[in-house]
């Protein structure tokens, strides 16, 4: 499939998107949203869902074109009405900031708090359970910022 099978399409957030699918303007919403997200709940329980699993080897074909595109399955059950597992890619989440804008303590202290509150990130979002710091040492993507470096550095000392 490329752009020029689909008769349109329309850049547009996920609630107004939604409501373009209930509204029969469009036919599907793409994303990278992380699961479960609450307007497909809604979508699921009110009209109706259906999750288009990607195939392995599209899922191998976009990580090799992008690294950060990592293979995932949206689990069954996550969304009331789709009982099966759905393979597809889902991304790293990260925090950026520009060099020029924000100075090295800025960026360390930034840095530490996410570090040092991984509980209450996780309270506010499941996604968020599975982070810790050499997690983010490790799939670092870019060149970090020095105030992080900084603090990853005194931590592991």
């Amino acid at each position: 499939m490329s752009y020029d099978d689909l008769e349109g399409i329309e850049y547009i957030g996920t609630a107004d998107a939604a409501q373009l699918l209930r509204d029969g303007h469009i036919d599907a919403i793409t994303g990278m949203l992380a699961a479960p997200v609450s307007t497909y709940q809604e979508l699921d329980t009110t009209l109706g869902i259906r999750l288009i699993p990607l195939k392995d080897e599209t899922v191998e074909q976009l990580h090799a074109a992008n690294e950060g595109y990592l293979p995932y399955t949206i689990e069954g059950g996550t969304y009331e009405n789709i009982k099966e597992d759905t393979n597809t890619v889902a991304g790293y989440t990260v925090l950026l900031a520009n060099n020029d804008l924000i100075n090295e303590d800025v960026a360390y202290e930034i840095t530490k708090m996410v570090v040092e509150n991984k509980d209450a990130w996780a309270n506010i979002s499941s996604v968020m359970s599975d982070f810790n710091a050499e997690f983010s040492v490790e799939n670092n993507v870019g060149n970090m910022h020095p105030g992080a470096e900084r603090y990853y550095k005194e931590l592991v000392h």
